[in-house]
């Protein structure tokens, strides 16, 4: 720490009882950089082990945020990350002026090459979410980073450990800790969550008891919130396809619980690729068409 000049502090620090993220400056050169930190307790083995797994991502791709360097002392673990000056998705999202279906088109294609990169690289990223996707402007042109890798690991896994995951964005297959079944399709289910949530405004399935909430994320059929037209929900529940189980999961014999979930991971989209593809068939309705259905409806009424 000696090497850097602490600027502010980065995201909820109230929430963040063991563990800090700090915009710093390095002293020799002035360049700026993230700096989060980690406290060596006994109580943050799980903040500790998430610190030192995002650091063995360090791709040096575009849309991925890059990794300087990982150290720790006696009392702290600390990882440099590149600083990117953007703004979360969701933020962007509600800047924009063009219809809904056009912002969405506009995003997957910028997103395409982090997932394809996943895919390809058998990453699970298993934190996808509006904050960990920040919008940036590079030679004037909008594009879309993937950060925050640290409850990613490479698949398949060959163990079923508990996990941590993000409640309301991440599958029935990571919350229900199945570590050697989460694949791609796991990260396509979490950003069909983050698209319904752009569309309508608000995560689906929320309840205040988390238990509840819980269990609606793992085994409740997507709602339309009234504010998704239907051909894109459509789409959004072919990406978050999840299977209804007969009885609490925990209930079932384990190969049940396994072969059900499976299933369901089977009948999602496999890629993004094929994702854009089926949502280039959803037109926009040129501007006159509402302006024909609006008199139409008029004439109906003075009749």
């Amino acid at each position: 720490m000696n090497n850097f000049n602490i600027i502010e502090e980065l995201g909820g620090q109230k929430n963040r009882k063991f563990s800090s993220i700090f915009l710093v400056q390095r002293k020799s050169d002035q360049e700026k950089y993230v700096l989060k930190c980690v406290e060596k307790k006994a109580h943050t083995i799980l903040q500790q082990e998430k610190l030192r797994l995002e650091s063995q991502f360090q791709g040096n791709e575009p849309f991925l945020q890059k990794t300087i360097d990982c150290w720790e002392d006696s009392q702290l673990i600390y990882l440099l990350k590149e600083y990117i000056v953007g703004e979360p998705l969701d933020s962007w999202w509600n800047k924009q002026n063009i219809p809904k279906l056009a912002r969405i088109k506009f995003l997957i294609a910028g997103l395409a090459p982090a997932f394809n990169y996943l895919k390809e690289n058998k990453i699970a990223h298993n934190d996808i979410k509006p904050s960990n996707i920040l919008a940036t402007s590079r030679n004037g042109k909008t594009e879309f980073i993937l950060i925050d890798f640290g409850l990613a690991f490479y698949f398949p896994k060959t163990d079923n450990q508990e996990v941590l995951f993000a409640l309301g964005y991440s599958s029935p297959e990571l919350i229900l800790s199945k570590k050697s079944i989460v694949n791609h399709s796991s990260d396509i289910f979490s950003l069909g969550i983050v698209f319904y949530e752009l569309l309508s405004g608000r995560i689906p399935l929320t309840h205040p008891n988390p238990t509840v909430f819980t269990n609606l994320q793992i085994t409740h059929p997507l709602t339309n919130s009234g504010n998704i037209t239907d051909k894109l929900f459509q789409l959004i529940s072919k990406m978050c396809v999840k299977h209804q189980f007969r009885l609490p999961p925990n209930q079932l014999p384990e190969n049940e619980v396994i072969n059900a979930l499976i299933d369901a991971q089977n009948q999602r989209y496999h890629s993004i690729n094929e994702i854009i593809d089926d949502i280039d068939n959803i037109e926009l309705v040129p501007w006159w068409k509402f302006l024909v259905k609006i008199f139409s409806k008029s004439n109906r009424r003075n009749k």
